[in-house]
């Protein structure tokens, strides 16, 4: 086998089907991208995934209306798991990332390995803009309702968020709550995140904020981590 390109991205399904991409090539991924996941599931998207690459990094896009996937990226990396809802864009970091991703009726996970690192990436902002995350500083109520969103999703990774985070009653109850306040809370959360710029929380989001703030959550356990 030759040497792979520098910089050049291997998909991986784990079922005996891979496929390497240049860094002037993109793709997208589904039950009929140009590489085929889950192609014999109904319930999976056409086009689930888009990959592509400037260059100096690769990026993963959710082009799906519906199923979110976890990102487990590598472990040298130093970045913790990322839930990739639909909509959203992430950076692939050089090395092998895990992808979990989940429809009605089975559980996925693929693999995609930045083979070499690439070239020190320019000062470019990334497709959809950056998303600063240290100017959000949720309060303590704010803290509590962001880990019992996420706490299903960080339980099982491959779950489908609609099934598995819990309903604003099933959330009043855990936290004690009425159920207004949890809606209030959301609501005021979601609004916040969308004037910072977090893509997911932009106008056109078709998705419960309660499941999109589950997502986000799960990914960012950094804002609860000091709660028993």
């Amino acid at each position: 086998m030759s040497q792979p390109q520098q910089g050049a991205l291997l998909v991986d399904d784990l079922i005996g089907h891979s496929q390497l991409l240049s860094v002037t090539e993109s793709a997208t991924l589904g039950r009929q991208g140009d590489i085929l996941l889950a192609a014999d599931d109904p319930a999976m998207h056409r086009t689930f995934l888009q990959v592509w690459s400037n260059g100096a990094q690769w990026f993963l896009k959710n082009i799906g209306s519906f199923i979110a996937a976890t990102i487990q990226p590598p472990a040298a990396c130093g970045y913790g798991r990322t839930v990739l809802s639909p909509g959203s864009i992430e950076v692939l970091h050089p090395g092998t990332s895990t992808l979990y991703f989940s429809t009605a009726t089975m559980s996925y996970e693929c693999e995609l390995t930045v083979m070499q690192p690439l070239r020190s990436p320019e000062p470019s902002l990334p497709p959809d803009g950056p998303f600063t995350t240290h100017v959000f500083e949720p309060n303590e109520e704010q803290c509590l309702l962001l880990k019992a969103l996420a706490q299903p999703l960080i339980d099982n990774p491959a779950a489908e968020p609609r099934v598995v985070v819990g309903t604003q009653r099933e959330l009043a109850e855990t936290l004690e709550w009425t159920e207004k306040k949890v809606e209030r809370k959301i609501q005021t959360l979601a609004e916040t995140l969308q004037k910072l710029g977090v893509p997911q929380f932009q106008p056109g989001q078709k998705i419960s904020w309660r499941i999109v703030l589950a997502q986000f959550a799960a990914a960012h356990p950094q804002y609860y981590a000091h709660l028993s």
